[in-house]
């Protein structure tokens, strides 16, 4: 466990294509081996593939002033906001 206070879910029933549709989903990366773990450098890139930071892409540039108030809270993914930006303007070309 990670952090005591973070709030978990248990979902049962879940198998391994809903596992892996949540994983691609979200950009959680799946771990084969529990013991193993990932660099916070390859989580944060597997989630900058994610349907998650589509949607997250398409909120910053639908609510630019909003986003930019929140750009500071990057603990997780430092320069969101910035990168949120510039593939933004990329895609628009």
């Amino acid at each position: 466990m990670k952090y005591r206070d973070e709030e978990r879910i248990f979902l049962p029933g879940f198998d391994s294509a809903a596992t892996r549709e949540l994983s691609h989903e979200f950009g959680v990366p799946m771990l084969a081996e529990p013991h193993l773990a990932f660099s916070d450098h390859v989580r944060r890139e597997y989630f900058f593939t994610s349907l998650a930071w589509d949607a997250l892409r398409r909120w910053v540039a639908r609510h630019p002033r909003i986003a930019k108030t929140f750009a500071a809270c990057d603990p997780y993914l430092p320069h969101w906001y910035d990168r949120a930006i510039v593939e933004g303007k990329a895609l628009a070309l």
